[in-house]
């Protein structure tokens, strides 16, 4: 567990898990707490991943939970996507793009 909270350490790195092993949220959110003093986790809303996926580079990610991890010192958020219970994906996105999807689902209203 602890390497793959190394590779997100610090919400530097994304991408995909690295292990076999099935990482659950409450798994990837406890080790990025402890490795990350300060950092914060929120689910996101519903329709977070149609409008994820369409942003450039437009993706296909199937996820039926997020996490966005984010810290006040960062320009950027992690954004970690689970599907049936395990970690299927993860990206990085600015700050100001989080602010942007949240905006477009509230139009939405989602």
């Amino acid at each position: 567990m602890r390497t793959i909270a190394l590779a997100v350490l610090a919400l530097g790195l994304a991408g995909s898990p690295a292990m076999a092993e099935c990482v659950t949220a409450p798994q990837l959110t406890e080790n990025i707490m402890v490795q990350v003093p300060g950092a914060e986790a929120r689910v996101a809303p519903a329709g977070f991943m149609a409008e994820f996926n369409a942003m450039p580079p437009v993706t296909n990610i199937v996820a039926d939970h997020v996490v966005v991890f984010s810290h006040s010192s960062k320009t950027m958020v992690l954004v970690a996507m689970f599907n049936e219970g395990c970690w299927v994906a993860s990206q990085q996105i600015a700050v100001q793009q989080l602010h942007d999807l949240l905006k477009t689902l509230e139009g939405d209203g989602a």
